[in-house]
This record gives C-alpha cells, sequence and structure tokens, in this order.
C-alpha cells in the first residue's frame, strides 16, 4: 500500500501522497522496532534488524532512482512531466 501512495505521488506537483506513503512505511518501521523486535530473541533479532535496513536502502535507493527519471523527464522539452 505504501508503494502505491509513493509511486502515485512521483508525478504530480502535489507531493501528499508521497507523504502519506513514507507516513505509512515510518508506522511499519516504528511497530517493527517496539513492539516486534521486542519479542525475538538473539540472532534471530540481529537478522532481522538486519534484514530490514537493507530493505530500507532497497527503497530508498530506488526512490532515488524513480526521481531522477522524473527530472531527466522534465529536464527534455515537450515532456510535462506527468508520468502515467
Amino acid at each position: 500500500m505504501a508503494h502505491e501512495f509513493i509511486g502515485s505521488g512521483i508525478g504530480f506537483p502535489l507531493r501528499t501522497s508521497i507523504g502519506g506513503g513514507l507516513a505509512l512505511v515510518a508506522a511499519a518501521m516504528a511497530k517493527l522496532f517496539l513492539f516486534d523486535l521486542g519479542t525475538l530473541d538473539g540472532i534471530f533479532r540481529v537478522v532481522v534488524f538486519i534484514v530490514v535496513g537493507l530493505v530500507l536502502l532497497g527503497m530508498g535507493a530506488g526512490y532515488a532512482r524513480l526521481l531522477e527519471r522524473q527530472d531527466l523527464q522534465q529536464d527534455q522539452p515537450g515532456v510535462t512531466g506527468v508520468t502515467q
């Protein structure tokens, strides 16, 4: 669901859907760190922490790539900046 919020807001000047998607990801991460990781023991907690960190890095890299692609499209003449 967060992916859809963020993805739908990339081509539009209003960033409300991107903000909603990022808020949803932040809420999910807060729940994970505050509640779910507390129930895990030892090595499982470490593994989950590393995996979640890698997922967040991948999401950040993908988001940066999409924004860069959008900037390149807006720099081209005749492109309105709205993607479909």
